[in-house]
């Protein structure tokens, strides 16, 4: 009997579904013609700056102040002994991680790139390291006053 019925109920959905598909439906040829003309202007940039405007240029008054941090200042922070360092990002592929060692570089910070395979994983992941703390305390005030303006998201702090 159960069987009867499931076979009923499948009968049923399909019948349901191919009468709620009408083939005699025209389609709503209004709203393919906006569709076409909407999708045939160009997409202009809120931040477009049009040939017509004359582009004004300020001069600076004082020099800009170089914005890299005093090397001898970062490496007061570092302790060759901490068992702290910062995680800046994690990556994937080695190349995004280049490429953001690369932009922490010419920051002035000097990271390091380090391999991890996740347990029960067979996948690499290629973390972005900084610096070696003692106190976990250091780490995070170390981020604050360098590294944070350059991420997206605090630091993570982690064991070495």
């Amino acid at each position: 009997m159960a069987r009867k019925n499931r076979t009923m109920l499948f009968l049923l959905v399909i019948f349901l579904i191919v009468t709620a598909c009408g083939k005699d439906e025209e389609p709503d040829t209004d709203l393919m013609a906006e569709k076409a003309i909407e999708m045939q202007q160009p997409v202009q940039p809120d931040s477009a700056i049009s040939v017509d405007e004359p582009v004004i240029q300020e001069e600076l008054k004082e020099p800009l102040a170089d914005s890299s941090p005093d090397p001898s200042e970062i490496s007061a922070w570092f302790d060759k002994n901490g068992i702290y360092t910062l995680q800046l990002s994690s990556w994937k592929t080695r190349t995004y991680a280049q490429r953001d060692k690369k932009r922490f570089y010419e920051a002035g910070l000097d990271c390091r790139i380090e391999p991890f395979v996740p347990e029960n994983s067979d996948r690499t992941w290629y973390r972005v390291r900084l610096g070696s703390f003692r106190t976990r305390k250091a780490a995070r005030e170390f981020a604050e006053k360098y590294v944070q303006d350059l991420l997206e998201e605090p630091a993570w702090i982690d064991y070495k």
